[in-house]
């Protein structure tokens, strides 16, 4: 009865040994999986600070980019309704031209040739004068016209550029959202 007993004592000290190993064991998976979860957590909050941070990043270089843009359409607004004003200024020249010449006629047949002369010279350095700055001036609009075109196209190809990178950032998003959560479902599993 004694040695039967001891044998018991001995088989119930060697369950308790191998419970406790296991119950060790047990336990060092368990802080295992512990870090595991929180270098989990710790590199999905870096990964969400990042986003929000790009995100922000990209809207503020999309407003800038919108603010260029509409700078250069008001420009370019600016410079056809100075073009169109230039315009008028023209057609009136050409009208005062068109009296100029009437009154050239009237004052041959009032004057003298030599009173006559004098006034068309003057009249001609007038005119040339006021030409050469119109054609000038013309110039000078038609330039600043096609440098605000230029600079409009570029912020278009500019904001189009970066509403493609944008969808790029959103679908890479996606997808580590989606290994992310494909990560932490097995992280589950794995802790049942």
């Amino acid at each position: 009865d004694i040695i039967e007993i001891a044998l018991k004592l001995k088989l119930v000290e060697k369950d308790i040994t191998n419970f406790s190993e296991e119950k060790k064991h047990v336990e060092e998976n368990n802080r295992q999986m512990v870090r595991i979860v929180e270098e989990f957590e710790n590199t999905i909050s870096q990964l969400v600070v990042e986003k929000e941070r790009e995100e922000v990043c990209q809207e503020i270089v999309m407003e800038r980019i919108v603010n260029e843009r509409d700078e250069v359409v008001r420009d370019h607004q600016n410079v056809e309704r100075a073009f169109a004003d230039l315009n008028q200024k023209y057609e009136r020249a050409k009208e005062v031209v068109a009296g100029f010449h009437l009154t050239e006629e009237s004052l041959r047949y009032t004057a003298g040739e030599e009173k006559y002369q004098h006034k068309k010279t003057e009249a001609e350095a007038q005119l040339a004068g006021v030409g050469e700055k119109l054609t000038e001036s013309q110039r000078s609009k038609a330039r600043d016209i096609a440098r605000l075109s230029t600079q409009l196209r570029k912020a278009e190809m500019n904001v189009s550029s970066l509403e493609e990178k944008i969808e790029q950032k959103s679908q890479e998003n996606q997808e580590l959202t989606a290994m992310c959560d494909d990560l932490l479902a097995r992280v589950e599993t794995a802790s049942y």
